[in-house]
């Protein structure tokens, strides 16, 4: 079994990127999104392959954007690349 990390929205990481095409679960009430510890995902804004964890901060060229709603609102666990 994995383990599976809980971030605020606000957290500045890869994971809670709007251009981060990872797996993860997003509650929009809660504004938290949820990963497994050790996810990849692709930075669509550099084309590359970037660890959920990695920092915003970290990256002289990031431009990490907040994750926005998600189109089926009525989904307050949306699934944004599967499941979590």
């Amino acid at each position: 079994m994995t383990a599976k990390l809980i971030l605020p929205i606000e957290a500045r990481v890869c994971a809670t990127c709007g251009y981060w095409d990872g797996d993860r679960r997003v509650d929009a009430d809660m504004r938290l999104v949820v990963i497994e510890a050790s996810c990849l995902g692709e930075c669509l804004a550099e084309e590359r392959a970037k660890p959920g964890l990695r920092g915003a901060r970290e990256e002289h060229g990031c431009i990490w954007e907040a994750l926005g709603p998600d189109d089926n609102a009525a989904d307050t666990h949306a699934h944004l690349s599967g499941p979590a």
